[in-house]
């Protein structure tokens, strides 16, 4: 939970005349600014530079989506990925190289998310095909090579992180149906499709690929990161938000003991505040069950062997606006002060009946007594700010009174 570089999500609170002014003029000099860059030619890093050791790039993802227009749906993406991989790079010509400090690519560039042959092949990666070949699938036969643009990146922590877009759109609002009554009991031919009732069965989408930067203690380099739509239901999905990147540092522990250390996890929804409510909670002609309010629930899918764990809410592990936080409880094997281990965590967060996954590597860094853990993240006030912070997966000291930062005439403490 330190040293990430991470874009606030702002609200659609109504600003002044005086904020529109500001605003405007910002975008006009970042508009100046960036005519010359798209023109701008830049160098692709050499073979000595690029660390082609063999290892995959993936570190992180989230996956969410939201209602456009009828059966059309928008997929975001966002990934966090080893930065000096072996990236497609244009040799020449407008918008070539890589614009960042180091050489590799730099805020706002464009990558094609690619996949790695093998494991450990100094092939270094597949642009289109191949069965390690990361491709985003929507789970109705439609396949996607994504873009991702950059909106951070660590130099000494060798990661990019940014998002990609999905436009698509689904042949039926579901995936399909079944039967809601005993399969004995059959509606009239006359009104079996509408008053008869069902269940329906959502699209799976999923981000897929090979490989992880790191497995350490996790079970495999592949990767899949999914989600459910069924815009009868719901008009978007939960996204999982933490960090880029997640460092534990448990104190050193006694051979015979495990450390124990806390990993904070937020949810937001893709589709706002409307997105809160299951239209029909997935039965068709059941009018009994439809306009439901959608809250949130969690589960850890990796580890699965103890090492991690949900906490309940009597431990602090939930927050209580509507439990969109939730707190992992990370024990950790024994490690000297000099000891370094990776790991990964999986999570789902349901909204409803909406699900979304999201996978980030977890880097074990023992004795690291650079930050402190938060007792209670969860202690602040139930407002808008508040959650929004909680939301990005930032740990701030709210009861520390000298700490104060003013955004929109709103105090946060």
């Amino acid at each position: 939970w330190r040293r990430a570089r991470q874009e606030e999500e702002l609200s659609g609170r109504e600003r002044g005349t005086a904020s529109d002014m500001r605003f405007a003029g910002m975008a006009l000099a970042v508009l100046v600014l960036s005519v010359p860059l798209a023109f701008a030619q830049y160098l692709c890093p050499t073979a000595v530079q690029v660390d082609n050791d063999g290892r995959g790039h993936f570190i992180s993802a989230s996956i969410s989506w939201k209602h456009v227009r009828g059966n059309t749906v928008m997929f975001e993406i966002n990934s966090v990925w080893r930065r000096k991989f072996n990236w497609p790079c244009k040799q020449s010509g407008p918008e070539s190289g890589f614009n960042g400090p180091d050489g590799f690519p730099g805020l706002g560039q464009k990558l094609p998310i690619v996949g790695l042959a093998t494991t450990y092949s100094n092939a270094s990666r597949l642009e289109r095909e191949g069965v390690a070949a990361t491709k985003f699938k929507t789970g109705d036969g439609k396949e996607y090579d994504l873009m991702l643009q950059v909106t951070s990146f660590s130099v000494q922590e060798d990661w990019l992180a940014g998002t990609a877009y999905v436009e698509h759109t689904f042949d039926a609002p579901y995936g399909g149906s079944m039967p809601f009554f005993p399969t004995h009991y059959v509606a009239s031919s006359q009104n079996k499709g509408t008053m008869q009732p069902y269940k329906t069965v959502p699209w799976n989408a999923e981000l897929v690929g090979c490989c992880r930067m790191n497995l350490g203690m996790g079970a495999s380099y592949n990767f899949a990161i999914r989600t459910t739509v069924d815009l009868s239901d719901h008009i978007g999905s939960p996204r999982i938000v933490s960090m880029p990147q997640i460092f534990v540092s448990p104190t050193v522990s006694a051979q015979s003991e495990k450390a124990k250390t806390y990993i904070n996890f937020c949810a937001v929804s893709a589709a706002g505040p409307k997105a809160k409510v299951q239209k029909t909670s997935g039965t068709i002609n059941y009018e009994v069950d439809d306009n439901m309010p959608a809250t949130y629930t969690w589960e850890l899918l990796h580890p699965t062997n103890g090492r991690a764990r949900l906490m309940r809410a009597d431990e602090g592990g939930v927050s209580e606006n509507g439990g969109r936080c939730q707190r992992v409880l990370y024990e950790t094997p024994y490690g000297t002060a000099s000891s370094v281990a990776y790991d990964y965590l999986v999570l789902r967060a349901t909204l409803g009946a909406a699900v979304a996954t999201a996978d980030y590597a977890v880097k074990v860094q023992y004795g690291d007594t650079s930050f402190t853990q938060q007792s209670l993240p969860y202690s602040c006030a139930v407002t808008k700010p508040c959650e929004m912070d909680l939301s990005l997966g930032k740990q701030l000291p709210y009861r520390d009174n000298t700490a104060r930062v003013r955004i929109d005439n709103t105090a946060r403490v």
